[in-house]
């Protein structure tokens, strides 16, 4: 298992945290995902044989919000 750790921008309440959090637990290859409203972060625990990361910005932003980078830059995964 691999742990990775998303800023997440677009986030205005913890049903938006909820949306992002079930959009990636309904792959199997994600045990689990964390999503916090407040600190715009996303802790995701997943199988790395499975899935990779530029998958999962992906299915963040397919379900309407944005991966940034540290140094700020939006991912685009269209």
């Amino acid at each position: 298992m691999k742990t990775l750790t998303l800023n997440i921008g677009g986030m205005h309440c913890a049903s938006c945290a909820a949306n992002i959090g079930i959009a990636l637990k309904r792959d199997p290859a994600i045990e689990s995902a964390e999503v916090n409203v407040t600190t715009e972060k996303a802790h995701i625990k997943y199988n790395e044989n499975d899935i990779d990361q530029k998958t999962i910005e992906k299915i963040i932003v397919d379900t309407g919000y944005q991966v940034i980078s540290d140094d700020g830059k939006m991912s685009d995964h269209k």
